[in-house]
């Protein structure tokens, strides 16, 4: 045995018999059968579980040190708005789940809902930390180079910047990995985003999803089901300029994995009056409420619209600002929603990355500013 093997066997153990068992009916072109786990039950109060010295080993036979990743490094790549510490506790405090999918392994690393929306981040890595390429089905090939991969690139040579490049003259091992927290129509208020993926140091992937929920629908947790779908891929061609991306799909490993998610709801809400007429130019706002939930604030803007033909949708976006008039900072998602069952009286939300109330509030548009105390 080479003393790079008998090193990582020493750190990591002997593999486990459900991942050799995995290997022998992939080998032999047969799918696993699974049993759909038991609903798994989150705690609000969880012991803080850290990922910290996993060591794998990268084709130059240097070591990297997987680090747990979660929501909190997806935001940098998809501009979400301000974690207030109040969310940033709930994503550290998440109770580290783990399932074996495949090769991978994935870890549901954040999950964190408030009832107007929830979102799930998971890290994938490969199971026995052997030279693999994880990206989130095609789009990802388009990413640069992370930098968990960028050994690969340079110690063969490999030409071109972006991940396809590296996927369409690699010869090991390539697989996508999706991950959606999915919940029932029902409580579903508005859209569903996918994250744009981020890579870790140590060639992991980290991916998510968020989806707009109506609170009035939410109890004090949320079923959900976590779907995890694996694919062993193979990139033939990969052409950024021309957008050729000829990709062929190989096995298929999927879970399903149920569970209960806590609900951080409002807390403390506060009515704000209007301090003067209200005027707003196009409206005229007749109050506030603010609600402090688990996560951030809300801002529920009451007002009536001036002009009765104009559309709902025509209610242009507005900005919130402090007593100093200095913007307040957008919520995750810089909520803008509009309750329009009463038209022409509304109710305009907006979500605020913050987790103490303000004592003013002020609403400018145009050439009028609306003071709310």
């Amino acid at each position: 045995m080479k003393p790079m093997e008998q090193e990582l066997k020493n750190m990591f153990g002997q593999t486990p018999d459900s991942f050799s068992l995995a290997m022998e009916r992939a080998l032999a072109g047969e799918k696993p059968a699974r049993e759909t786990p038991a609903p798994r039950r989150l705690r609000k109060v969880w012991t803080v579980v850290l990922i910290a010295a996993l060591v794998l080993a990268l084709a130059t036979g240097a070591y990297a040190v997987a680090v747990r990743l979660g929501l909190l490094d997806l935001s940098a790549m998809n501009e979400l708005g301000v974690f207030p510490p109040s969310a940033q506790n709930i994503l550290e405090s998440t109770e580290v789940q783990t399932f074996e999918v495949g090769p991978l392994t994935v870890s549901l690393n954040s999950v964190m809902t408030d009832g107007y929306v929830i979102y799930q981040a998971c890290q994938s890595r490969v199971t026995d930390g052997s030279r693999a390429l994880l990206t989130d089905w095609t789009n990802g090939l388009y990413s640069e180079i992370p930098d968990g991969y960028s050994a690969y690139a340079d110690a063969e040579g490999l030409a071109g910047n972006r991940l396809g490049d590296l996927a369409a003259q690699w010869e090991g091992q390539l697989y996508s990995v999706s991950t959606r927290l999915e919940v029932d129509y029902s409580v579903v208020e508005g859209g569903e985003m996918l994250m744009d993926p981020v890579w870790g140091a140590d060639g992991s992937i980290v991916t998510g999803n968020m989806i707009e929920l109506n609170p009035a629908e939410i109890g004090e947790s949320l079923p959900a089901t976590l779907f995890i779908n694996v694919h062993e891929m193979t990139v033939n061609e990969f052409d950024l300029y021309s957008w050729v991306c000829d990709v062929e799909i190989g096995e298929n490993w999927q879970l399903r994995v149920p569970m209960e998610v806590p609900v951080y709801s409002a807390v403390e809400t506060r009515q704000y009056q209007v301090e003067g007429s209200g005027d707003l130019g196009i409206a005229t706002v007749t109050g506030a409420e603010i609600e402090r939930t688990g996560v951030e604030l809300y801002v529920h803007v009451a007002m009536t619209v001036a002009d009765e033909t104009r559309k709902y949708y025509e209610v242009p976006w507005f900005e919130l600002l402090d007593e100093n008039g200095e913007p307040l900072p957008a919520g995750l998602l810089e909520t803008f929603y509009i309750n329009h069952d009463n038209w022409p009286e509304a109710v305009v939300t907006l979500a605020v990355g913050m987790d103490e109330m303000p004592d003013v509030v002020r609403i400018p548009y145009e050439d009028y500013v609306v003071t709310l105390k």
